[in-house]
């Protein structure tokens, strides 16, 4: 073998060793860059709701939604949204605007409230959204709550990172503030 092979072929089992390297590592690189890529979508998202959301417009499709479901026009159940199954999504696409644009994972219909679930918990991230409320709505017990955060009279944020820190509040208080539009 000459000089010049010599030198091809070293770069080569180089070459060859840095990819398998790589390929080594990759899932290791998956597991620690994962959560931090959707730690930060999941803020992108709670900046899309807490700020850039028209809340009032969204509380009043919540209760055409819920409003359809008095009818009997939809069930009263959790519909999957963004991957949800071929016989939900012909409902799911008649849902009022303003909820299909938010993107939810899944809407959730029950007697007393609409839930807008951003999250699952297989995202390895705690589920968040709003709940609207019908008006006139009576607390079931007293020590019901309505959410983590009431945004405006009939529609709540909640969050179940509330439920990890005491001072989760003041996190999403800065969120809103930094980002506010008004």
């Amino acid at each position: 073998m000459n000089k010049g092979n010599k030198k091809f072929y070293k770069k080569m089992v180089v070459i060859g060793v840095i990819i398998f390297c790589l390929i080594l590592a990759a899932p290791f690189s998956y597991v620690n860059i994962c959560p931090f890529v959707w730690a930060q979508q999941a803020t992108r998202v709670r900046v899309r709701l807490l700020c850039k959301t028209d809340h009032i417009t969204l509380l009043k499709a919540c209760r055409e939604l819920l409003g359809q479901a008095d009818k009997g026009a939809i069930e009263r159940k959790k519909y999957q949204v963004l991957d949800g199954s071929s016989k939900d999504k012909e409902i799911v696409c008649q849902f009022p605007k303003p909820i299909l644009n938010l993107a939810p994972n899944s809407v959730y219909i029950d007697d007393g409230r609409v839930i807008l679930e951003m999250f699952p918990y297989w995202r390895h991230l705690r589920p968040f959204g709003f709940i609207a409320y019908p008006e006139n709505f009576e607390k079931p017990s007293p020590d019901y709550k309505y959410g983590d955060r009431e945004i405006i009279d009939g529609l709540s944020y909640y969050d179940e990172e509330y439920d990890r820190s005491k001072d989760y509040d003041k996190s999403i208080q800065k969120l809103m503030q930094k980002h506010s539009t008004k």
